[in-house]
């Protein structure tokens, strides 16, 4: 029987188990794939890549959005402003705090990171038809906002006890 066959033919409960598998798998299958670099480029590439997308941002803010803690994103940023891949600029919403702006040399090297990625996601869907991808994208977009709503910054997400089965 085919993982879709088999899909169908469960419950609820069972997709829940399935899903929770394949994001086992994903989270391997990442884990992996950062292994090809140190801690510290991981962290100065989703940091460049998140200021790439997202314009100029302060600390607070692109804390929020990598989901980790100011002090960290704050250490990471100093690092990145010392070697010549961000700088700090006058945020111009309120003249009293900075924003952190990519530097051209941090330009080039989100654009190589983005590219690497580019590639390789490419290489992965190549012979899958055009609205499959289409469809994935639309459902890994909407299990991962819902992700990220049971997270935001002051809510407690709902969950389970693994014994009792009890909602906390």
């Amino acid at each position: 029987m085919s993982d879709t066959a088999s899909i169908e033919a469960t419950d609820v409960g069972n997709h829940a188990d399935y899903l929770i598998n394949q994001v086992i798998r994903l989270q391997r299958a990442i884990h992996r794939l950062k292994n090809t670099d140190t801690e510290s480029a991981r962290s100065a590439h989703v940091i460049l890549l998140m200021i790439a997308m997202h314009g100029p941002l302060r600390v607070a803010d692109l804390a929020v959005k990598m989901c980790v803690d100011a002090s960290t994103v704050s250490r990471q940023t100093a690092w990145l402003v010392n070697d010549g891949l961000l700088r700090r600029t006058s945020d111009p919403a309120d003249g009293r705090a900075s924003v952190l702006a990519l530097t051209a040399r941090g330009e080039s090297v989100a654009a190589a990171v983005a590219e690497r990625r580019r590639e390789l996601f490419s290489r992965i869907i190549d012979d899958w038809p055009a609205r499959d991808v289409q469809i994935f994208s639309a459902l890994l977009r909407r299990f991962i906002d819902g992700l990220e709503a049971q997270y935001q910054p002051g809510t407690t997400p709902v969950t389970s006890s693994p014994i009792s089965g009890e909602t906390a």
